[in-house]
């Protein structure tokens, strides 16, 4: 089964439940002229999110630099069009991450498993996306 995953970034898990891309319209008038209009149309979903897991090693458990690295490059992600991978392994492609929400990091007392080998930080938070349709 693949690794849940956002771009180059894995995941421990992944989960969330997104909405179909689907045709979307909206009408585009002029003010002060009257009975003329024309409509915009395209495909996108609205926003959805999923929720992460992410297991960090530190090489200092007083001072878990690693976790706000991994926060700051997930930040970078925001704005682009990345690839992801949930824990079902349903991938997308080119779908644009909107925001990356960390929620909580907690110590754990021993690593054992997971992404990062001794990974004794455990990093949960939202990355909220949305699908779009690319002109090619």
């Amino acid at each position: 089964m693949p690794t849940p995953s956002i771009g180059a970034y894995e995941f421990l898990t992944l989960r969330g439940s997104p909405d179909p891309m689907g045709q979307t319209s909206a009408s585009i008038r002029r003010a002060n002229v009257d009975g003329k209009a024309f409509h915009l149309t395209g495909q996108n979903s609205p926003p959805f999110a999923l929720y992460g897991e992410r297991d960090i090693a530190c090489a200092d458990d007083d001072n878990p630099a690693e976790v706000q690295t991994f926060i700051e490059n997930i930040k970078a992600l925001e704005g682009s069009l990345v690839d992801v991978v949930d824990d079902l392994g349903n991938s997308w492609d080119d779908v644009w991450l909107v925001r990356f929400t960390p929620f909580v990091t907690e110590r754990k007392a021993l690593a054992v498993g997971g992404v990062s080998d001794g990974g004794k930080f455990l990093l949960r938070g939202q990355l909220l996306f949305e699908t779009t349709e690319i002109p090619s």
